[in-house]
């Protein structure tokens, strides 16, 4: 096992000092808890540990943690050390069940009380006091700006550490692609968990309840994905019978949407969003080819997307034979109208087809200038260019551009 660089470890101990010291300080400041309190502390940190063993699954590769309602529940009910106490104990149960690695244990855990911490300093302050007898449309005022700061704090802690992982740095602009379409989430939770607490506050162990709807939503939420799984590898079959030149299907597409990749990070593209998209369309772009005609083409389109990404997907797929220069298009589009993804595609499944999937593959070289011949004309000139760029480093993300055979000369 790779050990893991000394700037992950020293980071990681700073924020775990930190994360101790205002805990240890809210301790200080807080009276001796009663038994409603312990009660409480006890269900809230029992619904974190659920939460962080039991994500829930929202896509094929995509979980979503629930701890978030539990955590603005305990803001809410609890002083603030033991709404620190009951998070940071749940989430250190549930990295031992999980046997976590030590470091992203500590991290997690250090997180976990940090973000609550910021989130009970903020919302006091947004409700000019204590929030235990505000009313509930004072309190969810006040919560906006404190899962906000929350949700701030956490992704800044998280990512800085992911950053010295790779040993590389994150743009605001790529922290915001990354975690956007988590904002949503966090805020339903967040108000799940302000409704939890005022319903509980005078039958406390009613708290607990809240794991049954979690239940629910997880089993929901893992059934639909399995089921959306299982109709996506039968569609990744039906693409893999469409064969080119007698080889197989499946191959083309694999490498056709692990150039998507390497082409999209070339240019650069920042939405990881769009990139995945755009390799995920690399991979059963072949399904706009089924029956010849267009029509099918576009329900092999339109089938895709709706097990990928949506209209995006669709429009990749469905825009990806279009000119750059908008000749012989059907819909009218051209230049930078026409979705980056397809225009990136246009590129990848070319020179796929140039060099391996034909009878006659021609030299990566003799193959680059063709597609410089219709840089400007047929492709995008700027993708055609990442792919130069692509071709000098000779590698794909999880492939190289050149691992396949391809003829000598042209």
């Amino acid at each position: 096992m790779q050990k893991p660089p000394a700037a992950l470890r020293t980071y990681i101990t700073v924020v775990a000092l930190a994360a101790t010291v205002v805990g240890l300080a809210l301790l200080r400041l807080s009276a001796l808890p009663s038994g409603f309190d312990w009660l409480v502390a006890g269900q809230v940190a029992a619904l974190v540990a659920l939460a962080r063993c039991y994500p829930v699954h929202l896509a094929p590769k995509s979980k979503f943690s629930l701890d978030t309602a539990p955590t603005i529940a305990a803001l809410f009910l609890l002083p603030p050390a033991y709404a620190v106490l009951s998070v940071g104990v749940g989430m250190l149960a549930g990295e031992l069940w999980l046997r976590a690695r030590s470091l992203q244990a500590v991290l997690n855990v250090s997180v976990a009380i940090l973000r609550t911490a910021a989130g009970i300093a903020v919302l006091g302050l947004a409700a000019g006091g204590s929030v235990h007898d505000a009313s509930l449309g004072r309190a969810a005022l006040a919560l906006l700006p404190a899962i906000l700061a929350m949700l701030t704090l956490s992704i800044l802690l998280v990512d800085i550490a992911v950053g010295l992982t790779l040993r590389r740095r994150f743009s605001a602009q790529q922290v915001w692609l990354r975690h956007r379409s988590g904002l949503g989430h966090e805020v339903t939770l967040a108000m799940l968990g302000l409704v939890c607490a005022y319903a509980t506050m005078d039958v406390p162990w009613v708290l607990g309840l809240m794991a049954v709807p979690g239940a629910l939503i997880y089993r929901s939420l893992r059934d639909g994905v399995a089921l959306r799984q299982r109709m996506l590898t039968t569609l990744t079959q039906l693409a893999d019978l469409t064969e080119s030149g007698g080889l197989s299907g499946r191959a083309h597409g694999e490498r056709v949407g692990a150039l998507c990749i390497a082409l999209a990070e070339a240019l650069p593209v920042r939405d990881s969003d769009l990139i995945a998209a755009t390799a995920q369309a690399g991979r059963l772009h072949q399904l706009a080819a089924l029956g010849g005609g267009s029509g099918v083409g576009e329900r092999g389109a339109a089938l895709a997307a709706s097990l990928l990404s949506g209209e995006a997907a669709a429009a990749i797929v469905r825009h990806q034979s279009d000119r750059w220069d908008g000749a012989g298009a059907a819909r009218g589009s051209r230049g930078a109208r026409l979705p980056l993804g397809a225009r990136i595609l246009a590129v990848a499944d070319a020179y796929d087809h140039l060099t391996v999937n034909t009878n006659t593959p021609v030299s990566s070289v003799t193959a680059l200038t063709i597609l410089k011949a219709e840089r400007g004309r047929r492709y995008d000139p700027a993708v055609v260019d990442a792919l130069a760029t692509v071709l000098a480093s000779g590698e794909t993300r999880g492939a190289t551009v050149l691992l396949f055979p391809v003829a000598a000369t042209g």
